[in-house]
């Protein structure tokens, strides 16, 4: 028979401490809740998140909130994607749900550059230069490929086309840009010197 109290007592303290309280979401859960609740982890689907840090958590078991701020990067093989968020949850008799998400600090860094120097030409468009004083004219089909420059740090791509007799230098650019189209490599500027 005391064996019985015992184990009803005990079953009794579970069901009571279960509905109490319950554990706020984990570091999984959270990073779930931003890749479902942010457009850009469905735009670009394999982003993979590599980094994670919850640096500030406020739980309030009296009010059932619970507010994180993050920090997160994540990349896929074109570029690394940064970002701080605030995330408020509250508790509800289902569990904690997402009430509130803020991004901060969105950052996105190229990993390579992915336009070809065929592209390049193509956008430099039909390049007409005349000097007067020289009595030069060139056109589009004056210039070669000469050689591009790289500068992930700036998101810059640069590609130069030299013309025929070596006079001239066409400089094709193109920026890292963020955009509602998305994020791409965009041609910026030409230019002849």
């Amino acid at each position: 028979m005391k064996r019985y109290g015992v184990i009803l007592l005990s079953v009794i303290l579970l069901f009571s401490l279960a509905g109490c309280s319950q554990v706020p979401k984990s570091e999984n859960a959270i990073k779930q809740d931003i890749q479902e609740s942010t457009g850009f982890f469905s735009e670009y689907v394999d982003l993979k998140i590599t980094d994670f840090e919850i640096v500030e958590r406020k739980t309030d078991s009296k009010n059932s909130t619970d507010e994180i701020n993050c920090s997160l990067s994540a990349a896929n093989e074109d570029f690394i994607y940064t970002a701080q968020y605030v995330l408020k949850y509250h508790l509800y008799d289902q569990g904690w749900m997402l009430e509130g998400l803020e991004q901060k600090n969105i950052g996105v860094t190229p990993k390579k550059a992915s336009v070809t120097s065929d592209v390049a030409y193509e956008d430099m468009g039909n390049t007409f230069t005349f000097d007067l004083w020289n009595f030069e004219f060139y056109t589009k089909d004056d210039f070669v490929f000469e050689s591009d420059a790289v500068d992930l740090t700036n998101k810059t791509h640069d590609f130069y086309f030299k013309s025929t007799d070596g006079k001239k230098t066409v400089c094709v650019r193109y920026e890292f840009v963020i955009s509602e189209e998305g994020i791409a490599w965009k041609h910026t500027n030409t230019t002849v010197n």
